[in-house]
């Protein structure tokens, strides 16, 4: 299982860097990235081939910048917020999906981005959290923190008011959510 984001983001950034200067290299850095996901058993080989067959066939017919594509990855990486980070991205898409597959190309991608963004960072369903040993733990302070609930986190609303997230009590120091693989 993949836990850091960035290690999948640099191996875009090089097959960025290839579809828009020479093509020289893109299958190696796709098979770069192919090797990174099937060693941590994030996506198949089967859907990567798929994958790398919807990103060539989207700047391909719709002459996208690839730039841009990236720049909302980068969004998709950082956010804590998946579906505004997918609505962008289908926003950005849709003005360019100038011929009818393109919508399919589209759709199937986006199934592939939220199954690496789920794989990558299980605990982002959890704000605040941090993934240690394959548990989502809940952070102290401002951000959320322990609740007394099983597999819940708790906010600090200040004012020494505790809230926990889909209800619950506080208090318990034990809290957290096993964390498994997408295979």
């Amino acid at each position: 299982m993949i836990t850091n984001f960035d290690q999948v983001d640099t191996a875009l950034i090089g097959v960025k860097t290839d579809i828009s200067s020479t093509n020289t290299n893109i299958n190696t850095k796709f098979v770069s990235l192919n090797t990174l996901l099937n060693d941590n058993q994030v996506i198949t080989k089967n859907n990567f081939a798929q994958i790398q067959t919807q990103i060539t066939d989207f700047q391909t017919a719709a002459n996208i910048n690839f730039d841009e594509i990236d720049t909302v990855l980068l969004g998709l990486k950082t956010s804590t917020a998946r579906e505004s980070s997918v609505s962008s991205l289908y926003t950005f898409v849709g003005t360019r999906a100038t011929q009818s597959y393109l919508t399919d190309v589209y759709n199937s991608l986006t199934s592939q981005i939220n199954a690496l963004k789920t794989a990558t960072n299980p605990c982002a369903a959890w704000p605040g959290s941090i993934n240690e040993g394959g548990f989502c733990r809940c952070v102290y302070g401002q951000q959320p923190t322990f609740c007394k609930s099983a597999n819940k986190c708790c906010v600090n609303n200040g004012y020494g008011t505790i809230s926990c997230i889909g209800g619950g009590s506080y208090g318990e120091a034990s809290c957290h959510q096993q964390v498994y693989a997408n295979g």
